[in-house]
């Protein structure tokens, strides 16, 4: 029975909020990162972060913002190891 709808092709991916989403995690992510109590918060929030930013870039709405959180979330492993590492821990 036809109901109109052609189910062929799947919904489509086109939301800004993604990227903006994204994007918050990264910079939650990049602010625990100096602390040496929630450095390895920081190291979630980026395992988050990257996925989102990632699959963000294939939306052409928001690729710039998931580039940002892409570099933002590996900026703040960066800064974690830093901090881990300089504290001794």
């Amino acid at each position: 029975m036809p109901t109109g709808w052609d189910q062929s092709e799947g919904p489509t991916l086109d939301s800004p909020a993604l990227g903006a989403i994204a994007m918050a995690v990264a910079v939650l992510s990049a602010l625990c990162a100096p602390t040496y109590l929630f450095s390895p918060f920081a190291y979630l929030g980026a395992a988050v972060a990257i996925p989102l930013g990632v699959l963000a870039r294939g939306v052409p709405r928001s690729h710039a913002l998931g580039t940002g959180a892409v570099a933002v979330a590996g900026l703040a492993c960066v800064l974690a190891a830093v901090t881990l590492v300089s504290v001794g821990g």
